[in-house]
């Protein structure tokens, strides 16, 4: 049998770790192997620098968000789905949120 006693007096760091689906960031440069022609100047859905970085920057502020009510503290990890390439991570990162 196993226990766990927390020591008395000891200050807990709590941690947040965080999920978020980021729902299609695609940049504006069209990739041969990727089917993101709707992301595109040309595509359907008129993507342009402008509208990308403004997704970044939003995304930015949600992701720093996360978990601050309870740690103070933006996550300290965050696993994302629906990013089309680590170029496009990276300026999600480099965000300065």
């Amino acid at each position: 049998m196993f226990s766990y006693f927390k020591s008395p007096g000891k200050i807990s760091q709590v941690y947040t770790i965080a999920f978020y689906n980021l729902e299609n960031l695609f940049d504006t440069k069209n990739a041969p192997n990727t089917l993101d022609d709707d992301f595109t100047p040309k595509g359907i859905k008129n993507w342009n620098k402008y509208r990308y970085n403004n997704k970044i920057r939003k995304l930015g502020n949600v992701i720093a968000q996360l978990g601050t009510q309870r740690s103070f503290y933006s996550p300290a990890i965050v696993g994302v789905v629906e990013v089309e390439n680590l170029d496009v991570l990276n300026d999600l990162v480099a965000s300065n949120n």
